[in-house]
């Protein structure tokens, strides 16, 4: 459960970007080292669900807490209500539940760290793309899997 000050800060960053359109906000985190680090000040812009492609750095909100993870898998084109994507901090080996049009609160578009800024496009790195295409191949082994399985039952 977030505490207090957590859905405070995720409440404000929601209406921020309903707003404004944009948003500066400070990481306390460590699910997407190396690329963003705590103390980053990440820049978010809202864009819709429609806008994200695999490998961009999302901001979403999930139970009062905020996350800035990566899209690892873009779901198929459906109505907004139906579209999911998945996501997975760069430091951690299991991906998130699907996250939905409704939760995207924004794309991290730059990071900032010792003034310098970054470009978020700039933040996948080769091993981070390779992480996020093991975690779709790992994903679609399991549904091939899944369905071999039942199609010998």
């Amino acid at each position: 459960m977030p505490h207090q000050s957590e859905e405070f800060v995720t409440d404000l960053v929601e209406a921020l970007l309903a707003r404004a359109g944009r948003c500066r906000l400070r990481v306390g985190g460590t699910s997407m080292l190396p690329a963003i680090q705590p103390g980053d000040t990440l820049c978010v812009q809202r864009v819709a669900p429609s806008a994200i492609a695999l490998g961009d750095v999302i901001l979403f909100s999930r139970a009062g807490r905020l996350f800035a993870h990566r899209v690892v898998d873009v779901g198929e084109a459906r109505p907004a209500s139906e579209w999911r994507c998945t996501t997975r901090g760069d430091a951690v080996e299991d991906c998130d539940p699907p996250v939905a049009a409704a939760e995207i609160l924004g794309r991290v578009e730059a990071v900032t760290r010792d003034a310098a800024r970054r470009d978020a496009g700039r933040l996948a790195c080769a091993a981070t793309r390779i992480g996020a295409l093991r975690a779709v191949v790992a994903g679609r082994l399991r549904a091939l899997a899944s369905t071999a399985r039942s199609r010998r039952v």
